[in-house]
């Protein structure tokens, strides 16, 4: 850390105990730390050590990583203070229009609450007051599903605004509820540049006259929106997964959530449900906690609804609600039906948090690492710096040791994926070869294999594994796709079953004339890796030792599949979006090899050559349902993908079969 840095931590930690109004001695108590060095530390005077800084994040309700963060945020050169509407303007002229829509969508999130200022005896309950909260849930909804997930329906979310808006005029609404409204109403609007600044606008209305520091809250979290955005580069829907206030609730926040909470449990038990739902939305999480599967499908089931079924009464909109929750939760089909099936491509056949994302370029199936987000902090660049030493010495150590080629291979594996720079990593590919480094250390903690590997050898696999979670700490990417993992509950012993199917997949993709090598090695990037530890578990003697390396080998296995389900979901979106079924491609494939090159989804491609494309990824989907049908069996996130593979293949050798007659 730089001197600035000593200073900025100093100050940010003031301002939570401030914002929280927290004294010392309270806040020196939460963090373990003495009032003397708690004073020293904000003033600056005192170097801290990272168990300290943790420390201090978790009083302060945050982790270590989002507060370094922070700490290199604050003291950027040049940092632009957003304290109004037209400075935001200014500065998201020319950026991405999701910025501007990921802004509006979580500064009305903030003021959501201000609505318990509805005035339920003035009101009334029946009439419209609960119409009026189902209508800003309803928007409110659409709104973050189209930030989220990065497209929405014109139609269905025109329709909520003016079912918001006509709502809005019912007798006895107070101003701040209205107004609080008119925030949700405007991030209802995913297009245009006004969309942040009106919402905005709007929110700090809600706020009240005299809601001067409740406006400088807003901003100050609006501020770290920004420069989230900003300094880490990162994709807007990602960042709907985090919390809503970044430094803390602000009191008077928590009085209102309070206030919120008491309104609709007021109403009524069957209101519960929405109370959980903004609670997951207020701390960062999935909708309702569920697993990253199941959340997709609740928000695409929420976000396609039609009229009909919001205009019913909130009693019997929660009950379904709580059905169909139920219903993912315990993994049964569920009795509520949807409005129409669009959504499910639109979370069924997306890239999900994985090593790798795959796509379609110029006719065939691409891939590339995932990219990272972390950017270029001189405390990320640090990290990276020591840890890619420490791998660089372990390897030169290991090869001179002559330890065994497995571990020497693992670390030198290692030390090509740390690149020549923190900005050449791949989060993914750096969690895959971590694992192998830790399971390769399982295997010499042992009595009997210590003389196996000296003993300096063997510290500095130690130093390199502590090394290595510093820096996947720093990766949010890697938090991600750990979470996917996990979400996929792949135990130890399905694992090997569904490797078995993955690799039928692989198998498909390597004869196929449409999958790109880039592909292909994506596909395999875990093999030699899960070789490995194999190599581990039938050489090891030690009933502990195998049985961590049966767990390591769960683990790679699991991050292969999630490579494996984003490479079958891009197959399927790729056929769907190309024109679907085979009857088309078939009868015209042949005879449209003359035609002129033109732009289209395959820009650059001739049409006879598309034709050939068209039929060869028909083939590849018919090729894969069987192993994604395996794959679903024991694997949970695999289940909605089978079933869509299932669906076209039958399309496709249905309409074959009608060709042939």
């Amino acid at each position: 850390m730089e001197n600035n840095d000593f200073n900025a931590l100093g100050d940010i930690i003031k301002s939570h105990r401030m914002t929280h109004r927290m004294g010392r001695v309270e806040f020196s108590n939460r963090a373990g730390i003495s009032q003397k060095t708690l004073a020293n530390i904000e003033n600056g005077l005192t170097r801290p050590r990272k168990e300290t800084i943790v420390r201090l994040a978790i009083a302060m309700g945050r982790n270590y990583s989002d507060l370094m963060d922070g700490i290199v945020a604050s003291r950027k050169d040049g940092r632009v203070s957003i304290t109004s509407e037209q400075d935001l303007v200014g500065l998201l002229s020319g950026k991405p229009q999701s910025w501007g829509q990921f802004i509006a969508v979580r500064t009305a999130l903030r003021v959501l609450p201000n609505v318990s200022h509805i005035g339920i005896s003035k009101v009334g309950k029946s009439s419209g007051a609960e119409k009026f909260l189902i209508a800003l849930f309803r928007s409110m909804h659409i709104a973050r599903f189209t930030a989220r997930y990065g497209n929405q329906n014109t139609q269905l979310a025109t329709r909520a605004r003016n079912s918001l808006d006509s709502l809005a005029s019912i007798k006895g609404l107070p101003r701040i509820a209205f107004e609080a409204g008119g925030a949700i109403f405007w991030a209802t609007r995913a297009r245009g540049q006004k969309t942040a600044p009106n919402t905005v606008d709007w929110a700090i209305r809600s706020l009240g006259e005299k809601g001067k520091r409740k406006a400088d809250d807003l901003w100050s979290a609006i501020n770290s929106d920004y420069f989230r955005l900003i300094e880490s580069d990162l994709i807007s829907r990602n960042l709907m997964s985090t919390k809503l206030w970044p430094d803390g609730q602000p009191l008077w926040f928590t009085d209102i959530w309070r206030s919120f909470q008491n309104m609709l449990h007021s109403l009524g038990p069957h209101w519960t449900i929405w109370a959980r739902l903004y609670e997951s939305w207020l701390n960062g999480n999935r909708s309702l906690g569920l697993s990253a599967d199941s959340a997709e499908i609740f928000d695409g089931f929420m976000y396609k609804q039609n009229d009909a079924w919001w205009e019913r009464s909130s009693v019997d909109i929660s009950s379904d609600v709580e059905l169909f929750v139920r219903g993912l939760m315990e993994g049964k089909e569920s009795t509520v039906t949807l409005s129409d099936d669009t959504y499910s491509d639109a979370t069924v056949l997306t890239q999900r948090p994985a090593p790798h994302q795959f796509g379609e370029r110029a006719g065939l199936i691409v891939a590339h690492p995932t990219i990272s987000r972390l950017g270029s902090s001189p405390i990320s660049q640090d990290i990276w710096r020591e840890t890619a030493e420490k791998a660089k010495r372990a390897a030169e150590r290991m090869r001179r040791t002559q330890a065994p080629a497995h571990v020497i291979e693992s670390v030198e594996r290692l030390v090509s994926s740390l690149g020549k720079k923190i900005e050449d990593v791949s989060p993914g590919i750096l969690l895959m070869r971590s694992r192998t480094i830790e399971a390769d250390l399982a295997t010499f903690d042992t009595e009997q294999a210590k003389d196996e590997l000296m003993t300096d050898a063997q510290s500095l696999l130690r130093d390199l594994a502590a090394s290595l979670e510093d820096l996947r700490a720093l990766f949010p990417e890697i938090i991600e796709i750990e979470a996917a993992r996990i979400a996929q509950k792949v135990a130890e012993g399905s694992a090997l079953p569904a490797y078995d199917n993955a690799k039928q997949v692989m198998n498909e993709a390597r004869v196929s004339e449409v999958v790109d090598k880039s592909a292909i090695d994506a596909l395999e990037a875990a093999l030699i890796d899960i070789a490995e530890i194999e190599l581990v578990i039938s050489e090891s003697s030690n009933d502990i030792v195998t049985a961590m390396a049966v767990k390591k080998r769960a683990d790679l296995i699991s991050l292969h599949l999630l490579d494996v389900r984003n490479f079958s979901a891009s197959v399927l979106k790729t056929f769907k979006h190309l024109g679907g079924g085979s009857k088309r491609i078939l009868s015209r494939g042949a005879a449209d090899v003359s035609k002129r090159a033109y732009k289209g989804a395959l820009d650059g491609v001739e049409e006879g050559t598309k034709a050939g494309v068209k039929i060869a990824l028909a083939a590849l989907v018919t090729s894969l349902a069987g192993p994604l049908a395996g794959l679903a069996v024991y694997v949970g996130s695999f289940v909605s993908l089978s079933r869509k593979a299932n669906e076209v293949a039958e399309k496709i050798e249905s309409e074959e079969q009608s060709l042939d007659v």
